[in-house]
């Protein structure tokens, strides 16, 4: 069989056909510089020379995503690599009423991995590697916008997470390349 491309080799795995070899990818956090999208971006790109990936998976700070609502990362870098909310937007069920639809085009955190993206697809050094970016699921989202209080707000107040969550069913739209995924503004 003859060498295939990354994209080659995805495709066929995914399809269930024939390959080369096995398709991998390996990827980790970049704390010393995932708070800038030109390290992030270069951090990766050395990481995939490094190892030569079949594809690459961008892995922001994991804040990015609930910053725009009034999150704040804590400084503190977990054994993992990512930081946790020093302070969360959600501290009491009714603050579930304050999460609003926003843009990631423009909003807080959101801009940042976007950034980052257009960086590496306009970087030579990727060839033919698909480049994924992480979107976190709504639960994941939940789960940072609240913490630990999470249980208990599923608990006392389902029908108040329910709605917030719901409301971020707009990530799965913007992971699956959708062009009317992005919902309306912050408020």
């Amino acid at each position: 069989m003859k060498q295939m491309t990354r994209r080659e080799r995805l495709t066929a795995a995914i399809n269930r056909e024939p390959v080369d070899r096995v398709p991998y990818a390996v990827w980790r956090h970049f704390p010393a510089v995932d708070r800038s999208p030109a390290g992030l971006a270069q951090a990766t790109l050395r990481f995939h020379d490094h190892y030569g990936s079949d594809f690459l998976k961008i892995t922001p700070r994991g804040g990015y995503c609930v910053e725009a609502w009034g999150c704040v990362e804590s400084e503190h870098v977990l054994p993992t690599g990512n930081r946790p909310c020093a302070s969360c937007a959600v501290k009491s069920g009714d603050d579930w009423k304050r999460i609003r639809r926003l843009d990631p085009a423009s909003a807080d955190g959101w801009v940042e991995q976007l950034e980052t993206i257009v960086r590496l697809g306009f970087d030579r050094r990727i060839g033919d590697a698909p480049v994924l970016a992480t979107v976190f699921s709504p639960l994941s989202i939940a789960r940072k916008l609240c913490g630990d209080r999470l249980a208990t707000h599923l608990r006392e107040r389902p029908e108040a997470v329910a709605a917030a969550v719901e409301g971020r069913r707009w990530c799965i739209r913007l992971a699956s390349g959708s062009t009317d995924a992005a919902p309306h503004r912050l408020g």
